[in-house]
């Protein structure tokens, strides 16, 4: 008995023929989806990826920008280009090929990328959301991996499924879908001992540890599914995965191929990706709020937005709204009376252009931040924010977060590239939410650089 052959070429072609239909969607309501692909230095193999990649942009109607840097680029040169990407209007999805040269350091890189353009799905954000089952970009290989299974009808709940490879790319995030689906998940590695005592246990077999004929018949079962993740060129030119395909396929149930199986998948879903992040885009440019409910929900794209209870962000710019702050700011400043207060913000809107943004819930102000523009010597355009306070200062951290979000695409909106933190900030902790911003951060209140 010979295993069925999970096929990623023809189930990629399939997709993206949808992909097209959605790309063109996107076109005829203003650009083309858009994605910015980074490599850096001359590795043969990756160079291979890329071009693969803007092939497959070309077959969905997808736009791709190439960047090329020689592999003594500064982490600094990178920072400033995918700054520049992540406020592009024309562009959705941003990829860094890995792997980077050993003096970049490639967290700061990946954590400088847009949450919202992070296509390949390695920024922490969409990290975080694949513990919690909310990612809204999955890594492109394990996604691939899934849908391989989904699309052959393969049982994955109640499943002992074993991932041999432990990286943050395709062994880590593969385990935590997987859980996420019902199954029995244990990750082997470098360091394991007794490989097979593992791999013979498993119902589903994934192999991502870039070792060519690791996996041989004796170390697995009958009817085993095998995923091969493995892509490993010998030294005579031909490419083969990390299992001994010839005489596995004699035991498993199904097989991937390599080439042909897991990666045609890994670039179609890197697609999807970037198509779902201009429908996005889209959504967000579409919003309407319901008549019958505090809602957001989308026009055009209602299954690609959450739909969430969304403060509102206002800037106070009456007397009024001035004075309705002073119950929240009081907090921090108990001897400061009403008067002085509005005198004072009112004074400092004429003079110093300073603004004071806040959320209102139930017609009262739980939330605000001063903040106005400063001129540096060294980083041109600074935001300065002032005190954020919110009720209950000490629990209310969702208030703080939103706004906090929201005073950061504003800096992006003003081209700013620096943010200064006043002491209200370090009274929350509040400056660690923009630790991966991708700002330059100052705080005041510890006259150092965070």
């Amino acid at each position: 008995m010979s295993a069925r052959m999970l096929d990623g070429r023809t189930l990629s072609k399939e997709i993206r023929a949808s992909l097209f239909e959605r790309s063109l969607r996107i076109k005829n309501n203003g650009r083309a989806p858009g994605l910015a692909v980074i490599l850096v230095g001359n590795d043969p193999a990756s160079k291979v990826y890329v071009r693969n990649k803007s092939k497959a942009c070309d077959e969905c109607g997808v736009m791709s920008k190439v960047f090329l840097f020689p592999k003594t680029v500064s982490e600094h040169e990178l920072v400033e280009l995918i700054e520049e990407l992540n406020a592009s209007n024309e562009i959705d999805g941003i990829l860094v090929q890995l792997p980077l040269p050993e003096h970049v350091n490639m967290r700061n890189i990946i954590g400088c990328i847009s949450a919202s353009k992070d296509v390949d799905g390695f920024h922490l954000y969409n990290v975080g959301g694949l513990v919690v089952g909310g990612t809204i970009f999955p890594p492109c290989t394990p996604y691939g991996v899934q849908l391989l299974l989904e699309t052959a009808k393969i049982e994955v709940s109640g499943k002992n499924v074993v991932i041999v490879g432990a990286s943050n790319i395709v062994g880590k995030p593969m385990a935590l879908m997987l859980l996420q689906k019902g199954a029995t998940v244990s990750i082997c590695h470098i360091k394991t001992n007794d490989l097979s005592l593992y791999t013979r246990l498993a119902d589903i077999l994934i192999v991502a540890a870039g070792k060519p004929g690791l996996i041989t018949a004796d170390m697995v079962k009958n009817d085993v599914v095998v995923i091969d993740v493995g892509i490993n060129r010998m030294p005579d030119g031909s490419i083969t995965g990390d299992v001994d395909f010839d005489n596995v396929k004699h035991k498993a149930s199904w097989i991937t191929p390599v080439p042909g199986g897991v990666g045609p998948m890994t670039v179609t879903m890197l697609i999807e990706n970037t198509i779902k992040a201009a429908e996005l885009r889209m959504s967000i440019n579409n919003l309407e709020v319901t008549k019958w409910s505090n809602k957001i929900r989308c026009k055009d794209y209602p299954n690609y937005l959450v739909k969430f209870d969304m403060p509102t962000v206002i800037i106070a710019g009456t007397e009024n709204e001035v004075k309705e702050c002073y119950e929240v700011y009081r907090q921090l400043r108990p001897a400061l009376t009403r008067k002085s207060f509005t005198e004072q913000i009112l004074r400092q809107m004429k003079s110093d252009n300073y603004k004071i943004a806040c959320i209102k819930k139930d017609g009262k102000v739980v939330a605000c931040a001063g903040f106005r523009i400063l001129e540096t010597l060294s980083w041109g355009k600074a935001l300065y924010i002032d005190d954020l306070i919110t009720d209950e200062m000490s629990r209310n951290r969702g208030h703080a977060s939103h706004l906090i979000t929201w005073l950061q695409e504003e800096a992006k909106r003003l081209s700013c590239k620096q943010l200064h933190l006043d002491s209200g900030f370090a009274r929350i902790n509040a400056h660690r939410f923009y630790q991966n911003s991708g700002f330059h951060i100052r705080s005041l209140h510890f006259s150092k650089e965070l």
